[in-house]
């Protein structure tokens, strides 16, 4: 059942189980660090104007690619996600954080 945005925009959602019976981005994190992501939930949106939205919420450990420590302890680190694509480019998916859902463990 289509269902409307705030926007007026139409769109039909479907949830985790339905996911597998449609295309899904070829997205990897770069600096995952030890262990496994672990997924919390999924969803994706198909809008009337031919948009894909994947939504992917998960609790992962990342590796911070060359720290420095000289000016320890006034120092400052910067962690980046960095995610890419083997298979598509930035101008076929784009990735948009979502601040409200981000955080440190």
């Amino acid at each position: 059942q289509p269902q409307s945005a705030s926007t007026g925009t139409r769109y039909i959602e479907l949830d985790h189980s339905s996911l597998p019976l449609f295309w899904q981005p070829d997205l990897h994190i770069r600096n995952l660090g030890s262990g496994k992501p672990k997924l919390y939930a999924e969803l994706a949106r198909f809008y009337e104007d031919g948009t894909f939205e994947f939504l992917r919420l998960f609790y992962a450990k990342l590796e911070l690619s060359k720290p420095y420590y000289g000016a320890y302890p006034f120092d400052t680190q910067t962690l980046t996600v960095q995610i890419e694509s083997l298979a598509h480019t930035t101008k076929q998916i784009q990735v948009k954080g979502i601040a409200a859902f981000s955080g440190l463990a």
